[in-house]
């Protein structure tokens, strides 16, 4: 089993600082940094020309375009304001940005070939110096997530969970990993207890208010994807 680098409670800066900067940008991840996160999630798309760090499916909430990212030209994507003047990077820009600065939970957005496309670029990550327990890759997606373990299986993963955390630990048992990521729905006492005598470490989501990050760490969590990583830094 590949576990990643995580210690202690762990924070996440969600796509970055979210709260506080443009979201899964080169700005963003450093504005985490600087509140002291070291785990960075960010969210990763194939476009037909190059993986795109990029959440929505359309342009119009995080761009001053229109328009579907995925059917947009990269020349345009990349000519866009994804806010403050930043552009819309891509993965191999952020690995190269952040290489020795941070870790990485890098969630999967689309089926199979976002996988095996990931997992092409991680290979040549490594190959460039990151090392594989500073990376997490994780998907609501566990088909696109099996195409990833299938092709890297030294990376670690984690299955993601939005409406039902009822499979997490046999999803878990089938990806030989110890980490999975749960909506904080989810996050119920008998399921902390149910993952935490599974020997499995659940990190919760979306989580911005300290008092309920140590309600769920009292509750067994092992972590959580903060929009203001700079509220929890001092209390973990």
């Amino acid at each position: 089993m590949r576990r990643p680098a995580l210690d202690g409670f762990t924070i996440f800066g969600h796509r970055g600082a979210a709260g506080s900067a443009p979201e899964n940008t080169l700005a963003g991840f450093d504005a985490a940094l600087g509140h002291g996160a070291r785990w960075i999630e960010l969210d990763v798309q194939a476009h037909p020309e190059a993986l795109i760090v990029f959440h929505d499916d359309r342009l119009e909430r995080r761009t001053d375009g229109s328009g579907a990212l995925l059917e947009t030209p990269l020349a345009a994507l990349r000519a866009l304001d994804a806010g403050d003047g930043t552009a819309i990077p891509t993965l191999e820009e952020v690995l190269d940005h952040l290489r020795g600065r941070a870790a990485l939970n890098i969630e999967l957005k689309g089926g199979r070939a976002v996988g095996e496309r990931t997992a092409a670029a991680l290979d040549a990550a490594l190959a460039g110096g990151w090392r594989a327990a500073d990376l997490l890759v994780s998907s609501f997606d566990h088909a696109a997530l099996a195409a990833f373990r299938a092709a890297l299986p030294q990376v670690p993963v984690a299955p993601l969970f939005a409406e039902d955390a009822g499979p997490a630990i046999a999803t878990a048992q089938r990806f030989d990993t110890d980490v999975v990521h749960l909506a904080r729905d989810l996050a119920t006492a008998e399921m902390m207890a149910a993952l935490d005598a599974a020997g499995l470490r659940a990190h919760v989501y979306t989580v911005n208010d300290p008092e309920e990050a140590e309600r769920l760490r009292k509750l067994g969590a092992a972590g959580i994807f903060t929009d203001h990583p700079g509220r929890f830094m001092l209390h973990t």
